[in-house]
């Protein structure tokens, strides 16, 4: 039979190593001393994590009380046994598979691993560690395992519910837009043409009346183009004619003026982005650089959008005058809105700033996460 996953604790299709645990003391206690020191008993079978010793093997040296009611095994007759006598090939296999991964290492690992229970798959953070024998070997493995299941069910729940917020902004957004471009700005576009049959009848003897109309159309022109701007900020149509890439370069001529340069550095190839993921790449762009012309008294920004593995990263940096993310992220409109535009897409938002070091805001997300559980 072939060797098969991990370990106690819920452990199971272990996506693999999640990041490096720190080293514990490296005091040398056999596998076999850890299964039977009477102490050591004691401590694991109060807890409420998952707590095992198996040997290189993979045979279990020792198992607590929390994974026996869990997985309905008996220490006494378990003893001796592997994964694959408790869990399905695929989830003994990976449970195996971090096990071998932390020996050969030899140094601790925290891993995430699925595993089945009586009432459906159970998510867990396992952290392993080596047991060395008095040369330094491994030759078992120590693990300790937490149920996150109920955790990741909320991290769910809070996407879909700040998605559902997200997409209800974004749809009044753009009826808003169709309602300034299609009405209000229509009905501006009416009254100019009032403004000229006057000025027609008007005639050239009154210079001055006439030159009053020449300035209110000029203004009234001016405010129509305003608004015009205004709707397409609300609702990027571009985004959807032309793609992101498009768009974002849109954005930086449109942001740019003599004082300020706002320029793009986009892969020429970036992997399929789902719709959720492609607007929030563009309005977490769009507010980064907004709050940096209103706040950061810059110069130059600069908008990147690079893969990364299944990942697109964007990072929208100025050279301004920076600012302390912990004294105003929690007052910033801005600053929360482009947070709940990561969060309803399964992404990550990070913040760089410190006075008089400019800004850099770092939005990284998997392409298609769309997905209400990505």
């Amino acid at each position: 039979m072939s060797e098969r996953p991990d370990s106690p604790s819920k452990t199971a299709p272990a996506s693999g190593a999640v990041r490096k645990v720190a080293p514990l003391p490296t005091r040398r206690v056999s596998a076999t001393d850890w299964a039977t020191s009477e102490h050591l008993r004691t401590l694991v079978d109060n807890s409420q994590t998952c707590i095992y010793v198996k040997d290189a093997a993979g045979r279990y040296l020792l198992m607590n009380r929390r994974y026996e009611d869990i997985f309905h095994v008996s220490s006494a007759d378990f003893l001796g046994r592997t994964d694959d006598d408790i869990f399905p090939p695929d989830v003994a296999r990976t449970l195996r598979d971090n096990d071998v991964e932390v020996m050969r290492r030899n140094e601790p690992i925290e891993f995430e691993e699925v595993v089945p229970q009586d009432d459906g798959s159970h998510t867990y953070v396992s952290v392993k560690m080596p047991l060395r024998d008095e040369h330094g070997r491994a030759e078992g493995v120590c693990g300790i395992s937490t149920d996150i299941t109920q955790r990741r069910e909320t991290e769910r729940q809070l996407r879909r519910l700040t998605q559902q917020l997200v997409t209800v902004r974004e749809e009044e957004r753009q009826r808003l837009s169709f309602r300034i471009h299609d009405e209000i700005c229509q009905e501006l576009t009416g009254i100019t043409f009032m403004l000229e049959a006057t000025a027609r009848r008007i005639g050239p003897e009154r210079a001055d009346d006439l030159a009053e109309l020449t300035r209110a159309q000029r203004q009234l022109a001016h405010v129509i183009d305003h608004l015009r701007a205004v709707a397409r900020g609300l609702h990027p149509v571009v985004l959807r004619d032309l793609g992101l890439a498009a768009s974002l370069r849109t954005l930086a001529q449109t942001m740019s003026t003599p004082r300020l340069t706002v320029d793009t550095a986009i892969a020429p190839t970036l992997p399929p982005l789902g719709a959720n993921v492609a607007l929030a790449l563009y309005r977490i762009a769009q507010e980064a650089v907004l709050n940096a012309i209103r706040h950061a008294d810059t110069h130059a920004i600069r908008v990147s959008v690079q893969p990364a593995a299944d990942e697109v990263v964007l990072i929208v940096a100025d050279d301004g005058l920076g600012f302390d993310p912990g004294t105003v992220g929690t007052r910033s409109l801005g600053l929360l809105g482009m947070e709940q535009r990561a969060t309803a897409v399964g992404g990550r938002l990070a913040i760089e700033s410190a006075p008089g070091r400019g800004t850099r805001i770092v939005f990284s997300c998997r392409a298609g996460g769309d997905a209400e559980g990505s």
